[in-house]
């Protein structure tokens, strides 16, 4: 297809996005202002829900208008896709059945509607996962064709593909539970919906992060034991999963990450309206989170790829002007919404400004002019261990900033949204501020995604040997860096989100749960709280238990296929690579089952034999634990990564020293740690707050 016929659909298509957007905006304003009452204001939920999902298929068929010329590309996406989905039919398996006893438990305990919730949000997470893992192999690997082309439309594709999945996920995030809440009238029982997302998401990111592991254990024990092949040689049976795991699941575990979060923060927000303003307060964060996609979608609208020469100002740029906009329509929201109640916007603009500067916490570790780099760069001319000390303790000082912040965000929240005179109304307004630091997390989304499908990209062609990247292409020189730095950033975002998330919804437990203090000199809490600190580590060490096993099983299956079919080193046959991917995916989420049903025993036992207060304090030691694991990983995988950059620029990639040999060694550790650590724990601080929110009728029934 030409481009003309091209322009001409893609012109179509989007005068019926702004004919529908303008008539949106418009119910919006009528909603708004005219005619305001609690009923009707679940309709600019889903307008803003289906303007979103609307828009991203705009882009998506943006792309796919255009067809690869490369029979090669095509082909690279068929192995990609096929490799990808065998993960999604044995995720759905499993899921299905652990839904199944799951939902026949709930239903004794919670009523119908709880697991019409429930089913729903295992449903819509696992539809959100398969439209990543699509966008990421089939849409995204397609750009590859114009990096010889054109440098404007392979940025203009690249970002196209992560729109896709962004605005999908704010999509799936507020529709569902829009229609829920005016099905069942009761917001505690949305918490079923999240327990649902919450459910998919741990076993996702389990089973996704531990086969990226294994492969990496099997292929290096393959590749020096077993035959004479390149890691990208195509007589490697672990090619396809080693591509599929590093390339393509990783957008699935940051979007299972961040929909967790914004369906968490939704709810709890609601629930603490619930309880302080009645309906209004419910239908409250509805509005601010429509606002949030509303100025999202404007703000990517007028992006002109022609004309960037940085593609990391340009994202960061639009995501400031959302939050500009969406300040804006939040502050006229509140004062025709709650006019007796304009105080609550201070949280709200303060959670915005805090949710687009918080990417930049500890960002100096990114470069290698500041000290954090430089004192690293120093200790490799010592050796391993001196690199390592020194990579320990700037990862653990970065954890300084992010804790501070988050009481200052506490506290200032709560003040703010005068918490000292009426303390519901300081805990709404700490629920707002969460809320509104996630409501333009579709451009961090995006962003994060632009950094992954750039690596795909690459990952395509490096896997392939398809020699389409010029050298002496300007973008193909600085994406990698580009890259890096997006998702490094976008890291620290989706990281603080999901602590800021979880304290919202413990903010929310304790007041269903009627809870005033939590007494940590009581026994019973201070035992409950060195278990929930116990649990963090328990289930990394389980998991990583779960890596050298499945990681026996690849070598084993490498060994067998080479010794059966020795056609394969001669390049007469083509290996068996679903088998791997079979292999690796049905191992670990087995596994992960087990270690997810002994947690779970340990929390029913704190639940049903103890007080409700012992159990926040459950939740509370696993939180503070799990989210400076998480964050002390991050900073030390991104801080060694960024020395090792350095050093290869600086000294044109000498390989062979002993400075660079102790650099590489400890990006092995802290890279398999971090990837290990945060996508695991990230779920599972998530499912354990919203399985204490289900419990909570439970307590006070």
């Amino acid at each position: 297809m030409d481009r003309n016929r091209i322009n001409k659909r893609l012109m179509f298509w989007y005068s019926i996005f702004w004919v529908l957007f303008v008539l949106a905006i418009y119910l919006s304003y009528f909603v708004y202002f005219v005619d305001i009452t609690s009923t009707k204001s679940k309709w600019v939920g889903l307008f803003a829900g289906a303007i979103a999902i609307l828009f991203a298929s705009c882009k998506a068929l943006e792309i796919s208008f255009y067809k690869s010329k490369n029979p090669m590309i095509e082909k690279i996406t068929k192995y990609f896709t096929d490799g990808a989905f065998i993960f999604l039919r044995k995720l759905f398996k499993i899921s299905l059945l652990f839904m199944f006893f799951l939902s026949c438990f709930l239903v004794k305990l919670m009523g119908n509607n709880f697991v019409l919730c429930f089913i729903c949000g295992c449903v819509f997470t696992f539809v959100l996962i398969a439209l990543s893992v699509l966008a990421s192999s089939k849409i995204a690997t397609r750009s590859s064709q114009f990096y010889k082309e054109s440098n404007s439309l392979a940025l203009a594709q690249i970002f196209n593909s992560s729109i896709f999945v962004s605005f999908i996920l704010v999509a799936l995030s507020i529709i569902p539970l829009v229609i829920l809440f005016h099905i069942t009238k009761d917001y505690q029982v949305l918490n079923g919906f999240v327990l649902g997302c919450a459910l998919i998401a741990i076993l996702n990111n389990a089973s996704s992060v531990i086969s990226k592991q294994a492969v990496n254990c099997a292929d290096d024990v393959a590749r020096n034991h077993v035959a004479e092949y390149e890691k990208n040689d195509k007589r490697n049976p672990l090619l396809l999963l080693s591509g599929v795991t590093k390339s393509i699941l990783g957008i699935s575990v940051l979007s299972c990450d961040l929909y967790v979060s914004l369906s968490l923060a939704l709810i709890s927000a609601m629930a603490v309206g619930g309880e302080f303003l009645q309906l209004m307060g419910s239908f409250l964060p509805i509005i601010i989170l429509a606002s949030g996609i509303f100025a999202s979608i404007v703000s990517v609208l007028f992006i002109n790829f022609n004309k960037i020469n940085n593609p990391l100002r340009t994202l960061f740029s639009r995501a400031f002007i959302a939050n500009l906009i969406f300040i804006v329509i939040s502050y006229f929201v509140v004062k025709t919404w709650l006019s007796n109640c304009i105080y609550l916007f201070y949280p709200i603009l303060l959670g915005s400004l805090g949710g687009y500067f918080v990417c930049f916490l500890n960002s100096n570790i990114l470069y290698s002019k500041y000290k954090p780099s430089i004192n690293v760069t120093n200790a490799a001319m010592s050796g391993f261990l001196s690199t390592y000390r020194q990579v320990i303790k700037e990862s653990f000082s970065s954890v300084f900033s992010p804790c501070v912040v988050v009481a200052l965000f506490i506290v200032a929240s709560f003040v703010l949204a005068q918490g000292l005179q009426e303390p519901a109304s300081g805990l709404f307004g700490i629920s707002l501020s969460v809320l509104s630091m996630l409501s333009c997390s579709a451009l961090i989304v995006a962003m994060c995604s632009f950094g992954f499908t750039s690596k795909n990209v690459y990952t395509v062609l490096d896997t392939y040997e398809e020699d389409i990247c010029d050298k002496d292409n300007i973008l193909s020189n600085s994406i990698g860096n580009v890259g890096f730095h997006i998702i490094s950033l976008g890291k620290n975002f989706v990281n603080f989100a999901t602590l800021i998330a979880c304290i919202s919804a413990l903010v929310a437990y304790c007041i269903l749960a009627n809870l005033d203090q939590i007494d940590i000199i009581n026994p019973y809490v201070m035992a409950s709280i060195f278990l929930g600190v116990f649990v963090p580590f328990f289930y990394s060490a389980f998991s990583m238990g779960i890596v050298s096993k499945t990681a026996r099983r690849l070598v084993l299956e490498v060994k067998k296929q080479i010794k059966n079919f020795p056609q394969v080193l001669r390049y007469e046959m083509r290996p068996n690579y679903e088998k791997c991917v079979d292999i690796s995916a049905l191992n670990s989420l087995i596994q992960v089952i087990f270690s997810v049903i002994i947690v779970l025993l340990i929390f029913f036992v704190i639940a049903f034999n103890l007080e409700e207060e012992a159990l926040g304090g459950f939740i509370f030691g696993a939180l503070v634990i799990s989210f400076s694991l998480i964050y002390t990983s991050n900073s030390s995988c991104v801080l060694i990564k960024s020395v090792k950059r350095h050093f290869e620029n600086q000294f044109n990639c000498i390989k062979n020293t002993d400075e660079y040999n102790a650099i590489s060694i400890n990006e092995e550790i802290f890279h398999s740690f971090k990837d290990l650590i945060n996508p695991l724990l990230s779920a599972l601080i998530k499912f354990l707050i919203v399985l204490g929110l289900t419990l909570i009728p439970l307590f006070i029934g």
